[in-house]
C-alpha cells in the first residue's frame, strides 16, 4: 500500500469535508438571518388582498435579533447634562410656562429641555447676529464638507458627555454644510447597533471648532443594560398593519407603503425612572403617514 498517496488523499477528503462543513453553516446563518423569498411573496399578496400595496423591494429582508436597553432616569439627569457640556456649574434651573426646563450654567450657557428629550443649547460665545434659523436640516450634498479632528472631537464630547460614555449608543453624521465666515451647520442622528433611534437628531451651528449652538431630540446615555427577546419579523408586523386597516375606520380605503424601517422607539417606565428603547418596524405610506410597531408585542405604538 502507498501510504504517501493514501495520505495525501486522506488530508484531500478532510480539507473537503471541512468546506463542505464551513458552506453548510455559513448557508444556515444566511437562512436564519433572511426572510424565505417564498413567504415575502405570499406577505405581498396577502396585503394586496387587503387594499395595502407594497412592492417587495420595499421590504428588508434582513432579520433584526436587537436587543432591548435599558437606561437609568433620575430627576437630576438634565442638571448632570448641562454641566456636564458645559464643564460649569449650574447657575440657575428654572421651570417655563411650557413646563421644559431651562438651565443655565456659571459661564453663561444656557439649555432648555422637555420631558421628550427635545433640547436646545446656547453657548455663551453665541452672538445676537448669529441665528437658530441655521439649525434646520439640509439635504444641501453639493455644498459638503469634512469636519476636522478637533471638530469630531467636540461633537463627540458634546453628544457623549464623558462620564455618560458607554458602548451602547453612538451617532451618524447626516450632513456637513458650510455657511460662510468659518461657519458650519451638521446634522446628528442617534443609533444604537446602526439602527437609528427614531426621531432622535441634533444639528449643530460651529463657528470654527466651537460649537455655538445646537437644537434637537437626543438621549443623553445614562448607565444602560440590554435584554435579548424573541421578537416579531417585519412581515408579522405587515400582517399586524393589514388586520388593524381591516377593523379599522379606513377598511374601504387603499394605500401604498412606501417604506419600511428598523428603528428603535422610546418608553417609559411606570414611574420614570428608567427609559427603555426598544427594537421597532416603523411603516411610512404614501399619504404622509407613520406608524410605528414594536416587536415585542407586534402592537401599534404611534
Amino acid at each position: 500500500m502507498n501510504w504517501t498517496k493514501l495520505k495525501t488523499y486522506l488530508i484531500i477528503l478532510l480539507v473537503a469535508i471541512n468546506l463542505f462543513l464551513a458552506i453548510s453553516y455559513i448557508n444556515s446563518i444566511k437562512k436564519d438571518s433572511y426572510l424565505d423569498n417564498g413567504a415575502i411573496t405570499n406577505t405581498v399578496e396577502f396585503l394586496a388582498k387587503q387594499g395595502i400595496e407594497i412592492s417587495k423591494e420595499t421590504i428588508p429582508t434582513k432579520i433584526y435579533n436587537s436587543n432591548i436597553i435599558e437606561c437609568s432616569y433620575n430627576d437630576n439627569y438634565y442638571e448632570n447634562v448641562a454641566i456636564s457640556i458645559s464643564s460649569s456649574d449650574k447657575e440657575s434651573i428654572n421651570i417655563l410656562p411650557d413646563k421644559s426646563i431651562k438651565i443655565t450654567t456659571q459661564n453663561g450657557d444656557s439649555f432648555t429641555f422637555d420631558s421628550n428629550f427635545n433640547f436646545t443649547y446656547i453657548s455663551t460665545s453665541f452672538k445676537e447676529e448669529n441665528t437658530l434659523s441655521t439649525l434646520e436640516f439640509t439635504h444641501d450634498n453639493d455644498k459638503s464638507v469634512s469636519l476636522t479632528k478637533e471638530q469630531h472631537k467636540k461633537i463627540e464630547n458634546f453628544l457623549y458627555p464623558e462620564y455618560q460614555q458607554n458602548k451602547v449608543f453612538s451617532y451618524s453624521i447626516k450632513s456637513v454644510t458650510p455657511k460662510g465666515n468659518d461657519s458650519i451647520s451638521l446634522t446628528c442622528i442617534q443609533i444604537i447597533d446602526n439602527t437609528p433611534i427614531n426621531n432622535h437628531l441634533v444639528t449643530f451651528e460651529l463657528q470654527g471648532n466651537d460649537i455655538l449652538a445646537a437644537s434637537g431630540t437626543w438621549f443623553f446615555p445614562t448607565e444602560a443594560e440590554s435584554y435579548t427577546y424573541n421578537l416579531y419579523d417585519q412581515l408579522s408586523i405587515l400582517i399586524k398593519e393589514a388586520q388593524l386597516h381591516k377593523s379599522g375606520d379606513m377598511s374601504n380605503v387603499n394605500y401604498k407603503i412606501s417604506s419600511l424601517n428598523h428603528v428603535y422607539s422610546t418608553y417609559w417606565s411606570a414611574n420614570k425612572d428608567n427609559v427603555y428603547f426598544v427594537p421597532s418596524w416603523k411603516i411610512s405610506t404614501d399619504d404622509s403617514q407613520d406608524r410605528i410597531y414594536n416587536t415585542i408585542s407586534c402592537e401599534l405604538y404611534s
